[in-house]
């Protein structure tokens, strides 16, 4: 309703060429943003901009520095050696390092989510158990970093989100396979699911691209 009510000339220009206005129900607002590009990339409106530019993206890595502390940090994609994850704002970079440094009770400072410190001091994160301040052997607090690795790696190469359905009695699902964007799908509450095998019955095959990519990263972030 948005571009109805904005008076600006881009807007007014939309309004006076639409002559019909259709719709289909998605059950949640991930799911919508899903069709939503599906159908930009079908039709490629005219008044559409922002899913026609290439985002910015940023990959998560790991490094090891000199005293063998293994560092988890995010550059552009064109500077990052070997992400294990991509992103394609800061903002994500940074919440998601924040959920691995909480989870698995690293060190901010080697997270990169403070700069120029000796010893770390997050206002919101208190799980390091001390490498920065030599209480703690480099050997234990990578154990950590690799786990952190692992859980990053499994959690985002195969995935099924699961979404509120269309109505009461049915839910949705994304689904991401080898870090692929299949599609989504509508399962309802009579059918029997035994496995994530039997949801690709279900499924409503959809292109993977860089926006859906964007549109996930940042759905899993929150989760």
């Amino acid at each position: 309703m948005g571009h109805f009510y904005n008076k600006s000339e881009k807007e007014l220009n939309l309004c006076r060429e639409t002559a019909d206005i259709d719709h289909e129900l998605s059950g949640s607002a991930l799911i919508a943003l899903l069709m939503e590009d599906a159908a930009i990339k079908q039709h490629f409106p005219e008044y559409n901009v922002a899913s026609k530019r290439n985002p910015r993206a940023y990959g998560i890595f790991m490094y090891q520095d000199r005293n063998d502390i293994r560092h988890l940090a995010y550059n552009t994609l064109k500077n990052t050696p070997s992400p294990f994850i991509i992103f394609y704002n800061i903002t994500d970079c940074r919440t998601y390092l924040e959920k691995l440094c909480m989870q698995f009770e690293l060190c901010p400072k080697y997270c990169h989510l403070q700069e120029g410190v000796q010893q770390c001091n997050h206002y919101k994160i208190h799980t390091c158990h001390g490498v920065c301040r030599n209480e703690e052997s480099i050997e234990k607090y990578n154990e950590r970093v690799e786990r952190a690795l692992d859980f990053s790696r499994n959690t985002t190469a195969n995935k099924i989100i699961k979404q509120p359905g269309r109505h009461s009695q049915e839910e949705a699902f994304v689904l991401v396979k080898n870090g692929v964007y299949l599609g989504y799908g509508f399962v309802d509450h009579t059918q029997q699911i035994t496995n994530p095998d039997d949801l690709e019955h279900f499924l409503i095959p959809q292109k993977d691209n860089v926006d859906i990519q964007k549109i996930i990263k940042r759905e899993i972030v929150k989760v």
